[in-house]
């Protein structure tokens, strides 16, 4: 077998990075990961397995107005909120989790979507077909997006769900204990405890054919009337002098 360089196992691990559904891509990276050797000759460990399960999206460090408006969202995160929320999800899935609301805990607990999707099967049993117990970024990142698609279905708006990076790369942490909070709120639906206040009910009015017929011989005051009463003979200030 020929040696491949270093150089060309980064080569191919960017190759895979832009183009991560390429068979081809996906291939290389794990022959070359495996049978990369360095200037000495000696065996270089890192696998695509350990590569891929310590990656994260490489963003630039935020600077400037953009790092002043990620500092306001992250400012948006409420720890009483976030342990509250751990508090709920201890009690659904009765398990022992850390239910400090500190932001790293929280993040810690979430991080790889096996809890958020223990919680939504447990609301909703079979809303994700198989939790992904691997470290692999994409593997954490499928486990999200499952709750994410779970929330949906069990009647969590669009405005309050999360995006998957939202959580992976902890963009928005805030947006996460919203979301939580929106499903937690019909926890009663599915037989389960609820959080907060209780969601109001439709109240639907129903009015007979006779009674929208009554309606149409009110008139109504945007059409100039007031029980007769006009402005005939007001004025106001004075008249312009010319």
């Amino acid at each position: 077998m020929q040696n491949t360089s270093v150089g060309d196992r980064e080569i191919t691990l960017a190759l895979y990075k832009e183009k991560p559904t390429s068979v081809w891509s996906s291939v290389c990276v794990r022959f070359l990961c495996c049978a990369a050797v360095n200037s000495n000759s000696q065996l270089d460990l890192l696998s695509s397995d350990n590569y891929f399960s310590t990656a994260k999206m490489n963003r630039a460090t935020k600077s400037g107005l953009a790092a002043e408006t990620h500092a306001k969202v992250n400012a948006k995160y409420d720890e009483g909120q976030a342990e509250q929320v751990l508090e709920w999800i201890k009690e659904v899935l009765k398990e022992d989790i850390n239910t400090s609301g500190d932001a790293d805990n929280f993040y810690e607990i979430l991080k790889d979507g096996q809890v958020l999707c223990r919680l939504i099967n447990t609301l909703k049993p079979g809303s994700v077909k198989k939790i992904q117990t691997s470290s692999m970024a994409f593997k954490c990142m499928e486990n999200i997006n499952g709750f994410v698609t779970g929330a949906k279905a069990c009647g969590v708006s669009d405005t309050e769900v999360f995006q998957t990076v939202d959580l992976w790369e902890r963009q928005n942490l805030n947006s996460v204990v919203i979301c939580l909070q929106a499903l937690g709120r019909k926890g009663s639906n599915f037989g389960q405890p609820s959080i907060g206040p209780k969601e109001a009910s439709k109240n639907v009015r129903e009015f007979s054919e006779d009674q929208l017929r009554a309606s149409e011989g009110i008139i109504n005051l945007q059409y100039g009337s007031n029980k007769g009463a006009s402005q005939t003979g007001m004025s106001f200030g004075t008249t312009r002098h010319m």
